[in-house]
């Protein structure tokens, strides 16, 4: 998406692309500055919540390291998924008039959560005002 080549290997970037890339980078950062703690209730913040909730392998509780690693990689994925769902609703308003003329329905491209940003989003649900906020 967005990239043009043209007798060579290298890219040329057009202004919407570059458009594209700034709100892209917006996004980006405004998912990773959400600050979780914002929006909870309770006095523990959403990575004590998660030392509490995750285990290890051996069924211990994860470190605070470890939960910031998560909350970091959930914000990763969310943005990923944020993109793709954008980059699908583009494809569908390009080809909309190509759907129209043949008939022929377009496959939703998905992305899957990986097992431990899963449960990540899985804890957020449990506090419906953190999820609604993010």
């Amino acid at each position: 998406m967005g990239q043009v080549f043209c007798c060579s290997d290298r890219p040329i970037f057009t202004e919407s692309t570059k458009r594209n890339r700034k709100e892209e980078l917006k996004i980006f950062n405004d998912i990773k500055r959400y600050d979780f703690n914002h929006s909870l209730n309770s006095a523990d913040s959403f990575e004590e919540f998660l030392m509490r909730h995750l285990t290890n392998d051996l069924g211990l509780p994860v470190g605070p390291q470890v939960a910031q690693v998560f909350i970091s990689e959930f914000k990763k994925f969310m943005f990923l998924a944020k993109m793709n769902i954008q980059e699908h609703q583009n494809e569908n308003l390009a080809y909309a008039s190509i759907i129209d003329i043949h008939k022929k329905k377009k496959a939703v491209k998905s992305i899957v959560a990986p097992p431990m940003i899963d449960l990540v989003w899985r804890l957020m649900l449990q506090h419906e005002r953190l999820y609604t906020d993010f």
